[in-house]
């Protein structure tokens, strides 16, 4: 969970983008937007909280 670019780690870049997804200025592909779920909704829906829990992952702290 968090690494929407598939690199192997979870960066700013994820974030950003997940951020830019709950703004509705980025499509992320199906396999992107599990990634960036990171609160496993069931709508799969990309919120900032998704993004908050991606900024917190890239810090390495825990995702709560």
């Amino acid at each position: 969970k968090g690494d929407v670019d598939g690199d192997g780690s979870i960066t700013l870049f994820d974030v950003k983008a997940t951020l830019h997804s709950a703004a509705g200025n980025l499509s992320l592909t199906y396999e992107q937007i599990k990634c960036a779920n990171t609160d496993n909704s069931t709508d799969n829906k990309i919120t900032t909280a998704d993004a908050r829990k991606t900024l917190r992952l890239a810090g390495g702290m825990n995702a709560e």
